[in-house]
């Protein structure tokens, strides 16, 4: 999640021994600086050959071939100067920064551990440390690593950003919030800061300024990656009346789903509105009347101002009590509802569908972390089998669905998955369920904008947009909120579920 943060290696400290050799020093570090790191190495190790226990020669080469990721020598070098230099903690910093980079965390740790020992006042080792605890869900203790840093050097940013982030998972937002704005005191416009302040604020009710901190989002590293640029000019809440409007679903499908909301309140306002989805929600989205959905990729239709569907709220609801929370708003085809209707009509139990994973994100950090506290693997939701009454029907796509097919299945569940080739064809399905139970996934969000009564299961830290300590939602009438009391408690919100779910199968 946060090696971007991390720090790089430091120099060694010791004098050298004399002018020739603080000239092959200078002239490796100016070779590594222009980016030509061969023979920046080829100077050190010249210089090794006529200095060979000199501590910053070793630190030199031990430096440059991490930078090349060549950990087994580079590592052998940093043992070699420990030698030379036992009560220097930088051999420990470095010692971690070689097994982080082979992706040996617990080593990792333990060395950083080590540096601090030997120099409690090691800036950069409490900082990475901290990022390294971070990672494993260690948050106490990643916040003390990252706060020493911060009195070591008060005010810089990764350590604010990171301490910060750690608070928004122990759901502390006030102090969340204290970091970021103490970024923002010198860097006003700072644009992960405001994102992550905006979040703290949003999940806190306070939409009158956390709209206009998220929209920094559009300007954060992460986003600008992978964001689409659009020609034109951006809507910036100019009169639309006779105007095209092209929006733009962005994120997941979770978010245009419950976004997509807000599109007939431009209509109302006199525009054209056309928005542009991913393949599997285009269906789904033309159900809404007067709205025209594209698809992503297809050629750009001419339009007047294009927007970012997520930036809509700045300008409709800056309020909970503005939230345009009438539904259903997505309506599927009715002859595919009748379709799984008239299949499913024998079955007189309770019919809830079920979705236990999100999309794992495995090829990004931080995302992947956020999908390992909101998912919950299947065993541990084993006791939602034993409510009598109720048939189970599998929402769950990808690999996650798995967990219920055969043997492993740890309680029986229908999985008609297979037959379900988009959204629309999902919400046809839920249509015919009586409620669907979903951890915070755009399942979730379907069901919701459908009028499905839908309860959700969420992690400690959930997504600002359930906001905090509520069992409601003001943006789906029909949803029941169940939380973790702590983190990754998932058999709380088991309990909870299946002791209502119990009471209402009873009804029937």
């Amino acid at each position: 999640m946060l090696n971007w943060l991390k720090r790089s290696s430091p120099a060694a400290t010791a004098a050298p021994a004399d002018a020739a050799l603080e000239a092959a020093l200078a002239e490796s570090r100016r070779l590594q600086e222009t980016g030509n790191l061969v023979a920046a190495l080829a100077v050190a190790e010249a210089a090794l050959q006529r200095h060979p226990r000199d501590p910053r020669v070793v630190m030199r080469l031990g430096t440059l071939l991490l930078m090349q990721q060549h950990f087994d020598e580079a590592e052998r070098h940093y043992r070699r100067g420990l030698e030379l230099d036992p009560a220097n903690a930088d051999w420990h910093y470095n010692l971690a920064l070689v097994h982080g980079g082979r992706g040996d965390n617990a080593r990792s740790i333990e060395s950083y551990r080590c540096a601090l020992a030997l120099d409690p006042g090691h800036r950069d080792a409490h900082f990475n440390l901290a990022t390294e605890l971070h990672e494993i869900d260690e948050l106490d203790e990643a916040i003390d690593h990252y706060m020493a840093a911060d009195a070591i050097e008060p005010g810089h940013r990764d350590v604010l950003t990171g301490a910060g982030l750690a608070m928004l998972e122990l759901d502390r937002l006030d102090e969340a919030c204290a970091c970021f704005e103490r970024i923002l005191a010198h860097h006003p416009e700072h644009p992960e800061a405001r994102l992550y302040r905006g979040l703290a604020r949003l999940k806190l009710g306070d939409y009158e300024h956390g709209w206009d901190d998220y929209e920094f989002r559009l300007d954060t590293e992460e986003i600008r990656g992978m964001r689409r640029y659009y020609p034109g000019e951006a809507w910036n809440g100019e009169d639309v009346t006779g105007r095209t409007v092209l929006l733009v679903a962005e994120q997941g499908f979770g978010d245009a789903i419950q976004f997509v909301r807000f599109a007939p309140l431009l209509m109302a306002r006199g525009a054209r509105v056309m928005l542009e989805a991913p393949r599997p929600l285009v269906s789904l989205l033309r159900t809404i009347p007067g709205l025209e959905v594209i698809l992503r990729d297809d050629p750009l239709p001419r339009y007047d101002y294009y927007a970012y569907l997520m930036s809509l709220p700045r300008f409709f609801a800056r309020s909970l009590e503005a939230i345009p929370a009438r539904v259903p708003y997505l309506t599927p085809a009715a002859e595919k509802v009748a379709a799984w209707k008239q299949r499913l009509a024998g079955d007189r139990n309770l019919r809830v569908g079920l979705v236990w994973a999100g999309d794992p994100h495995k090829n990004h950090p931080q995302r992947y972390r956020a999908d390992r506290r909101r998912s919950a693997p299947l065993p541990r939701l084993a006791g939602l089998g034993t409510v009598p009454g109720v048939t189970w029907y599998s929402l769950q796509k990808g690999d996650a669905a798995e967990q219920a097919r055969g043997a492993n299945a740890p309680f029986p569940i229908v999985d008609l998955t297979d037959e379900l080739e988009s959204f629309e064809d999902t919400a046809a399905l839920i249509e015919a369920l009586d409620l669907v139970v979903a951890v915070d996934t755009a399942v979730g969000h379907l069901a919701g904008a459908l009028a499905k009564p839908t309860w959700s299961m969420l992690r400690y830290d959930c997504c600002w947009r359930w906001l905090k300590d509520r069992t409601d939602s003001p943006w789906y009438p029909h949803t029941r909120l169940y939380r973790q009391p702590e983190r990754f408690a998932w058999e709380e919100v088991v309990e909870a579920v299946a002791r209502d779910l119990a009471a209402l199968a009873a009804t029937r």
